[in-house]
Parts: C-alpha cells; sequence; structure tokens
C-alpha cells in the first residue's frame, strides 16, 4: 500500500484461506462496471491505474474527522488513487461505496450533474461536512419510507456519502424499497445521470440503474 493518510493505518492479512475466500467476491464486483470506467479513472491517476488493496483492518482516527473502524477508505497519495477495502462480509459492498469516491471525483470534473444536487434534498435539511458530528444527529423524518430522503445517517455527513452510500445500495439486491421515494428516486437517476454523462456511457443495462 502507498503511504496512507496521516489519519488511518491498517492491518495486513496474512492468511492465503482468508485472500481465496474474498477475491472471488471482489472479481465479481470489478465485472460490474465496463472497463472504460476503470480506464478513465486510472488516466487521473499518475501512476496510470486505480490500485485495490485487501487488508485485515482499517483504523482511522477520531481526532482528525475519520470514523475509528472503516470498512474501506479511498484516498489520493503521490497524485495516485487507492482503494483500500477490509475483507469481510460487507466487502462487495465497501467496494462499491469506495469505487464510487474515485468515480465522483471524476465525474465533478467532467460534467455539471451534481452541482445542484443539494438543490434534491428537503429545504430544512444541511449536510454536517463532519463524521463525528453527523453521529449525533436527529434524523428527524428523512429516513421514513415514504419520504425518504436519504439511505441513512451517515448518507447526512457529506454529499460525496451521500452519493456513495446511493451507489452501494442501487448495485445490492433487495433495495428497491429505499428508492420508492419521489425524493430517493431523483437522487438515483442524477447520480446515474452523472455517470453516464462522465463516462460517456453509451447503451445498455447497468446494474446501478436497476432500480430506476
Amino acid at each position: 500500500i502507498s503511504p496512507l493518510p496521516k489519519d488511518y493505518s491498517v492491518t495486513s492479512e496474512y492468511l492465503v484461506n482468508v485472500y481465496e475466500r474474498y477475491l472471488p467476491i471482489l472479481e465479481k464486483a470489478l465485472s460490474a462496471f465496463p472497463k472504460t470506467v476503470y480506464q478513465k479513472l486510472g488516466k487521473q491517476s499518475k501512476n496510470g491505474k486505480l490500485t485495490v488493496s485487501l487488508v485485515r483492518e482499517i483504523y482511522g482516527t477520531n481526532e482528525l474527522g475519520s470514523l475509528t473502524l472503516e470498512e474501506g477508505a479511498h484516498f489520493w497519495s503521490n497524485g495516485s488513487s487507492y482503494l483500500v477495502l477490509m475483507m469481510n462480509d460487507k466487502l462487495e459492498q465497501s467496494f462499491y461505496h469506495e469505487l464510487f469516491h474515485a468515480m465522483d471525483s471524476y465525474i465533478l470534473t467532467e460534467s455539471k450533474v451534481y452541482d445542484d444536487w443539494r438543490k434534491l434534498n428537503p429545504s430544512d435539511f444541511a449536510y454536517d461536512y463532519s463524521y463525528i458530528t453527523n453521529e449525533y444527529r436527529d434524523p428527524k423524518d428523512y429516513l421514513l419510507p415514504q419520504n425518504r430522503a436519504f439511505i441513512d445517517l451517515y448518507s447526512m455527513s457529506y454529499p460525496k456519502e451521500d452519493r456513495a452510500r446511493i451507489m452501494e445500495y442501487a448495485m445490492m439486491e433487495g433495495n428497491k424499497a429505499y428508492f420508492t421515494s419521489k425524493t430517493m428516486a431523483k437522487k438515483l437517476q442524477t447520480l446515474c445521470d452523472g455517470i453516464r454523462k462522465a463516462f460517456k456511457l453509451g447503451d445498455g443495462d447497468y446494474l446501478w440503474e436497476q432500480y430506476l
């Protein structure tokens, strides 16, 4: 792993059977995206690729604004893009979430689709722009099925986490109920529009569009 950001540390995994269990899951998740996504993300990266590392555990620090135990992380180091993922039962979801962080930064430079993202939220809502403050937020009625505006509390921390959580849930089976409200349907549509426009994807069915 390239030098980690100062607010992260990892524990490496040395057991071969753990890799044997989780590598097929990662390969399945990787195959859900067209090659052009990885190619364009790679061109953004100084080393010419998006690097994915699998580890036993990932730790952040509260003092620097990270959660203390992470499922995954996306970061830039020396101009190159890295995903670090914890090998556990949430690996597939974590991959979709962290990959979208890499995609998100690309989309924001290639398209204006997300420029008005905050207007999709309820008028009385504002993001915390802090992971720690967000943990103590009252979610009010924003998570009720009939007028849901977010996947969960974590989504209310930053716009980038809102979008990454939507991507994560849109990719997994059995999550249609999260996208039935008017707000969530609009957010998912906007998310998908941004991906298609920025990555110049042609006709085709993409897994993240299954709940549109």
